[in-house]
């Protein structure tokens, strides 16, 4: 059992009977409760690809279930509107940390891809720490890094880096970092308290290196 900084407790158990009387929970000390799951600690997230858009998501999630034992937790289809294309890919949420290479569907196994989410920016101060609901900052200009309102018109100036770039490009070292500690967590499976701990490795390591190459100039 842990505290985190927004008032909540997180409970880990390996009991499903316990996990089971946890969610029931209503009151803690005579304090009204909800409960959730988190399920990032227990489930996987793959795409599949050449999905029919005439099929129904409920078809897919039952062809699924059926043919791998699985259990969907959540299955969405990346569709933009007016789309007219005949396949989409499909994002399937399963229960259980270990991705096979390949889903029986319709009669096929089809390579499956482990789904890497994008990194997570605070669209207030634009810091890779934490959303933008619980930022206590104020809000600043994407572009130059500063406050102001109205159009933008001095040079770029990433508010992370300094680079001559915007905060939200996909180019700025920070956003880079990010996005490999995100597929690191991804291939290992690591909660939100590993990816912290791997992004102390990380930087760790870019330090040594840098050492390494200062001494050794």
């Amino acid at each position: 059992m842990k505290f985190t900084r927004q008032g909540k407790i997180i409970f880990t158990t390996q009991d499903p009977v316990c996990a089971a009387q946890l969610l029931t929970l209503e009151k803690v000390v005579n304090t009204p409760v909800s409960t959730n799951v988190i399920w990032e600690n227990i489930t996987s997230r793959f795409l599949l690809y050449d999905i029919p858009t005439t099929v129904s998501l409920p078809d897919v999630a039952a062809e699924l279930s059926k043919n791998n034992e699985i259990e969907i937790v959540e299955i969405r289809r990346f569709v933009k509107q007016n789309n007219t294309r005949e396949s989409s890919p499909v994002l399937v949420t399963m229960l259980g940390t270990r991705l096979p290479g390949y889903m029986k569907i319709w009669f096929t196994n089809q390579r499956i891809q482990s789904f890497i989410d994008r990194p997570r920016q605070c669209t207030k101060c634009y810091s890779f720490m934490h959303p933008s609901r619980v930022c206590e900052k104020t809000p600043v200009c994407h572009s130059c890094g500063a406050i102001h309102s109205g159009i933008c018109q001095v040079p770029q100036k990433c508010v992370n880096c300094q680079g001559d770039h915007s905060a939200t490009s996909k180019g700025c070292p920070l956003y880079i970092k990010e996005h490999n500690i995100m597929e690191l967590k991804c291939r290992n499976h690591l909660t939100t308290a590993g990816q912290t701990h791997l992004q102390s490795i990380c930087e760790m390591l870019i330090t040594l290196h840098a050492l390494k190459h200062y001494t050794y100039q």
